[in-house]
């Protein structure tokens, strides 16, 4: 869990540019600027330094797609899909994971011991079961699936 403090400090440092938007989590922070791609670097700096001072927090800055996640170090999105697969409706079922940034490695990671499939966007990553171009071949392939199933998409 982020302390409020710290969360306090992020968003005062980061909140430089209006297009840079925070989005509190709970146990995490995301710092999206997409909006402002070049406040990039000055945003990773300064979020590292405050992560510096907060050294006995066991935190976590996870630099993805124009976004900077600060979470605990002990928890990620494989940790989140392996406690879904306890519960219904997901236990006894198959996982089927397609992700396109650095955040969804951890999923990657723990799909082969689910018994599931998980598929990067846009980039290969090792040990996943494919690999697709862009987000308009998700889309054909999942109507692919609704066809042969004999639902259609619409």
């Amino acid at each position: 869990m982020l302390s409020p403090l710290l969360k306090t400090h992020v968003t005062a440092a980061v909140t430089i540019d209006p297009r840079i938007i925070i989005k509190d989590k709970g146990s995490s922070l995301a710092v999206h600027y997409r909006l402002a791609p070049e406040r990039g670097p000055l945003i990773k700096n300064k979020i590292a330094a405050i992560l510096d001072r907060a050294s006995g927090e066991k935190l976590e800055m996870l630099c993805g797609k124009a976004v900077i996640e600060i979470k605990p170090a002990s928890f990620n999105k494989g940790v989140a899909v392996c406690e879904l697969m306890k519960i219904a409706p997901f236990a006894q079922r198959i996982p089927l994971f397609v992700g396109d940034d650095v955040t969804d490695e951890s999923v990657f990671a723990v799909m082969p011991a689910l018994g599931g499939f998980g598929y990067s966007v846009g980039w290969e990553v090792p040990g996943v079961s494919g690999t697709f171009g862009g987000p308009q071949d998700v889309r054909d392939w999942l109507a692919g699936l609704c066809d042969r199933s004999g639902m259609r998409p619409g």
